[in-house]
């Protein structure tokens, strides 16, 4: 018998009251009781791997603290125990030991599961934070795209992982779209704003960028300062924002990010004033990196018998820089794996006496933690150091009274108290890499060509008015800019537009991206004066340029950001060059590039005057620091509150307010190691006494060379105006440096004519050829005004001359004259330079055979040409191709000791000549000859430190590591860099959020030609 159809089962509805608890439950309760239920399967299936996944699982996604993260690593693992096959937890424990700290654990297990499923989303997205922490960004980008094509359900986390490598390889329209696309799907998420932000600041495009932050800030209210942080950096660029609004913006943050309830201060057992200290330092910056090339040199000369350094880096990258900072440490702790609360508790435990904050408001900040005061003492120093941090647990700032000028309205800008160092507040240590000095450009090609290698961000439309008016006085002069966000075609555009609005021909203008540090260094050797951005300024772009020959002219801006180049300018010994108005600004330009002589003459120099000024000098900075750090300790063993600090240059140390300076002591300073000397391209030519010149025309007093000249130390100069052409010869007055005779110049003794021309420059003691002999361009202004009558002095009559090592003869004195006078004083000297006209314009010029004929007589020989000039036959036309310039017209005449007497040169002697045949006209190859003469090591230095050989291997180096451009991973194996871009260097990024966690991203990797790093 058929059964009957089963009669349909009524569907109970649920009422919208029923459903009400079941829609409103709470996400965190509902994935605790999850966790929870996942925990008990555990304990009731101890044997079971399924539980223990489920579990793990639950734990790892649950964006988790580092105790869960510990919590997942143990439920993982016993997965694994249980069912070592299944790839999906062990890719998930690669994530989570990468984010628990343990990159060499977690890649063994990314790449034991890549080997059986090279898929496998979880595993390739772990080996993309790990490839991204190397630098191999293109690796970690196509990693990133294959998990994304296996339609993982952490889809949203990858895309955010994809936007920020594409930002970081420049690619950033597409980082754009990528963060706009995440932000149509989830338009209040906190994390993609800010990014896109970042994405926007890098684009240049400021009120695009700020629009993004605020955004982020009011989605994320108080749970993460980040966007906040940015926004207080972004600020600092924007020429529209006074002081006054920076300055609230950064108070801003204590009322919104700081703690109610702020902890004690830890309080030391022992407070005696004269124990070793121990000094906390965290910073993102323990790397190729701003911080570490300016302080790493004053970490390697403190005294281990006054500090103690603890050192706790917030990035996973390891360098050269990092080894060598590591070994000054007594204890190295990395944080970017904990929480503000473990990094909290870590430095309660470390008992650190004074703590540094070397990130401020940029990339690795840990200002939360700062601001429960976790140390008896908190200094802010470099990274990220723009202004005041606005964080009232700060006590103090390291500074200068350049980048902060003394006085009450100053300090009203700051809520820490200022240390006041004697000179700048860092010290630059040069990269081991650096290539040489090259020529100066212009003479080479007839173009001059300014240059700014600053981050592109810096740029504003004010800058580029005033870039504009510069151009526009200095007719076919180009611009070169150089930095990352140009290899951006709108960024490359605009750049490009709004210059051609200021009227600038895009032919002038000349925009280049990335390229490797080494290779940006050498970039330089194109440029003949360097332009500083306003009102952000350069820092280490502005070492750079000084260390390769390129003068910086810079108007310094309102705040600490604005001032760096002012110090390292100044301290450098080169306060001409900061300026006080955009008229000075442009004037101080021009008249560089008015004198290319002197323009190649400061350019050979310029390397020499900055590593031997306190901007280098790590010993004494580092004497001056400990001074300080003493000062403020000892202070607060007497319960005094902290208060402004001032250092003079003899490193005596006041505090605001007090009569007396304040005694402490302390140790010298560690002293450089003959190897580190020799490694670190720290040559120095330490001469035995000053070279005397005698200058016939005061070519040197007026020429924009002489302060460079002065500052070596190196001359004493004897120079003749008879034209009266030096400008302020009362300066020359009191000076041991310099002796200046006015209406006289060299000859026979006997008074002679001057003959004064239509044009000063063609006046001489030589009497103008006829009008139809002269060049054409020549003939008015040869026109002879007047005739008077003008002292000569022989050389070898002048008293007190005991010894002459360079002579300067002009091309408008009887040059043959003054040497047949002068046999006495010239028979030890060392160096003749006589200019040479080849096409004449007055009788008795000085010809190349009657010189070399007195040379050849008197212990000397001709050597060389320099500084030729020739005359093209082309027609001056704007569609040539090639250029030629055939005819000798002029050029300076080298005349050094004949081959006899030059070897039987002292080695004073020998060390002078290679001195003046190097620092003035670029002659290496000569001066290493007579180099290897004085000393073979010196010599060798020599050729170490201009690039002519490569370095040595040195102990401890592998050979890859010696050949540059690699770097030994935890494991040994040899890991390829990408290229640190010198703009992040100056910019020191600022923050991204991790695309997983919300915390920071790691740092876009550098690496450059990797030495083994000894700081100087």
């Amino acid at each position: 018998m058929a059964k009957s159809p089963s009669r349909p089962r009524a569907t109970r509805r649920l009422s919208p009251q029923q459903l009400r608890p079941v829609t409103t439950l709470d996400p965190a309760k509902a994935a605790s009781a999850a966790l929870e239920k996942a925990r008990r399967a555990t304990e009731r299936q101890p044997e079971d791997a399924s539980a223990w996944r489920h579990y793990g699982l639950l734990l790892a996604r649950s964006l988790p603290s580092r105790p869960i993260l510990q919590q997942a690593e143990t439920a993982l693992t016993r997965a694994l125990e249980l069912d070592p096959q299944t790839p999906e937890p062990r890719g998930w424990l690669a994530l989570v030991l990468y984010r628990l700290g343990d990159s060499a654990r977690a890649s063994e297990q990314a790449q034991w599961v890549l080997a059986e499923q090279p898929e496998q989303p979880h595993a390739l997205w772990a080996q993309a934070y790990l490839d991204s922490d190397a630098g191999r960004r293109q690796e970690a980008l196509a990693a990133v795209e294959r998990a994304l094509a296996q339609g993982p359900r952490e889809e949203r986390h990858l895309q955010e992982l994809r936007g920020q490598l594409l930002s970081d390889l420049g690619r950033l329209e597409e980082a754009a779209l990528v963060y706009k696309e995440l932000l149509v799907k989830s338009p209040k998420n906190w994390s993609y704003w800010n990014n896109l932000g970042t994405v926007y600041r890098d684009l240049s495009d400021l009120p695009a960028s700020e629009d993004a932050y605020r955004r982020a800030i009011e989605g994320v209210g108080q749970l993460n300062a980040t966007p906040y942080s940015n926004l207080v950096t972004l600020s600092h660029y924007d020429p529209a924002k006074s002081r006054e609004q920076l300055y609230a913006l950064s108070q801003e943050w204590q009322t919104r990010y700081a703690p109610t309830q702020i902890p004690e201060r830890p309080r030391p057992d022992d407070r005696s004033s004269q124990r070793p200290l121990r000094i906390g330092m965290y910073s993102d910056g323990f790397r190729a990196h701003p911080v570490g090339h300016m302080i790493g040199a004053a970490l390697a000369r403190l005294h281990p018998d006054e500090s103690e350094l603890v050192l706790y880096p917030t990035h996973p990258q390891a360098d050269a820089i990092t080894r060598a900072l590591q070994r000054y440490a007594v204890q190295w702790t990395p944080v970017h794996g904990m929480s503000d609360d473990e990094f909290y508790e870590q430095l309660i435990e470390d008992r650190i006496d004074i703590l540094f904050d070397l990130a401020g408001h940029n990339r690795g900040t840990r200002a939360r933690v700062i601001a429960r005061q976790p140390a008896p003492l908190i200094v802010k120093w470099v990274g990220g150091l723009i202004n005041t941090t606005g964080i009232h647990a700060i006590d103090y700032l390291l500074s200068d009274a350049i980048e902060t000028p003394l006085g009450a309205e100053e300090d009203a800008f700051y809520n820490e108290k200022l240390i006041r160092l004697p000179d700048d507040y860092i010290v630059y240590h040069p990269p081991p890499y650096t290539p040489p000095v090259g020529p100066l450009p212009a003479l080479k090609q007839g173009t001059l060509t300014l240059g700014c290698f600053n981050n592109p961000t810096k740029l504003n439309p004010e800058l580029t008015h005033e870039w504009s008016q510069l151009l526009h006085a200095l007719p076919g002069s180009r611009l070169l800019l150089k930095g990352k966000a140009f290899d951006s075609e709108p960024v490359y555009e605009r750049m490009r537009a709004a210059f051609a609005a200021e009227g600038i021909d895009g032919e002038r203008l000349l925009l280049e991206g990335f390229t490797p540090h080494h290779a940006l260094l050498n970039t330089y050797n194109r440029v003949d004066i360097a332009l500083d951005t306003w009102p952000y300024s350069g820092g280490l772009t502005t070492c750079e340029a000084l260390l390769m020959g390129v003068p910086v002219v810079t108007l310094p801006g309102p705040t600490f950001a604005g001032r760096h180049s002012a110090t390292h300018l100044t301290n450098a010994g080169l306060p001409e060059l900061v300026v006080s108005s955009w008229d000075e600004y442009r004037a101080r330009v021009i008249e560089l590039a008015s004198d290319l002589d002197s323009l190649a003459t400061i350019r050979q120099h310029l390397r020499q005057v900055l590593r031997e000024s306190p901007v280098c000098d790590s010993q004494r900075f580092a004497r001056h620091f400990m001074i300080a750090m003493r000062a403020i300790w000892q202070r607060y063993c007497e319960d005094k509150p902290p208060a402004a600090l001032t250092l003079d240059k003899q490193g005596q140390a006041w505090f605001d307010g007090e009569a007396e300076p304040i005694r402490v002591s302390v140790p010298e300073p560690l002293p450089l190691t003959r190897a580190e000397a020799l490694q670190l391209d720290a040559f120095n030519w330490q001469l035995p006494s000053k070279l005397v010149v005698l200058d016939n025309s005061s070519k040197l007093l007026r020429g924009g060379a002489l302060p460079i000249l002065l500052k070596t130390g190196a001359f004493g100069i004897v120079a003749f105006d008879p034209q009266s052409q030096v400008e302020q010869p009362e300066r020359f007055t009191n000076t041991e440096q310099v002796q200046l005779f006015r209406h006289a110049l060299l000859g026979d003794g006997q008074p002679t004519t001057l003959y004064a021309c239509l044009e000063p420059r063609l006046s001489s003691t030589l009497a103008p050829l006829p009008a139809e002999q002269l060049p054409p361009e020549v003939r008015e202004g040869a026109r002879v005004l007047t005739q008077l009558p003008i002292q000569t002095i022989g050389l070898d009559q002048i008293e007190g001359l005991e010894s002459l090592d360079w002579l300067l003869l002009d091309g408008l004195s009887d040059a043959a004259t003054i040497l047949e006078h002068g046999t006495q004083a010239l028979k030890n000297g060392l160096l003749i330079e006589v200019h040479i006209a080849f096409e004449r314009t007055h009788q008795r010029q000085p010809s190349l055979d009657e010189i070399s004929y007195w040379a050849s007589r008197n212990g000397y020989r001709f050597y060389c040409f320099h500084d030729i000039g020739r005359r093209s036959h082309l027609p001056e036309r704007d569609d040539l191709l090639k250029k030629q310039s055939s005819e000798l017209i002029v050029a300076d005449a080298l005349f050094i000791p004949s081959v006899a007497r030059l070897a039987e040169l002292t080695n004073e002697q020998c060390l002078k000549l290679a001195f003046l045949l190097h620092t003035i006209y670029g002659i290496r190859d000569l001066s290493h000859e007579l180099l290897t003469r004085v000393d073979a090591d010196k010599a060798e230095a020599y050729l170490i430190a201009e690039g002519i050989v490569k370095r040595p291997v040195e102990e401890g180096l592998n050979e890859a590591e010696a050949e540059g451009n690699i770097m030994v991973d935890a494991g040994g194996g040899a890991v390829e860099l990408d290229e640190m871009r010198a703009e992040e260097l100056d910019a020191e990024a600022e923050l991204e959020p991790d695309a997983a966690s919300g915390t920071e991203s790691a740092p876009i990797a550098s690496g450059e030609p990797e030495d083994e790093f000894v700081f100087d």
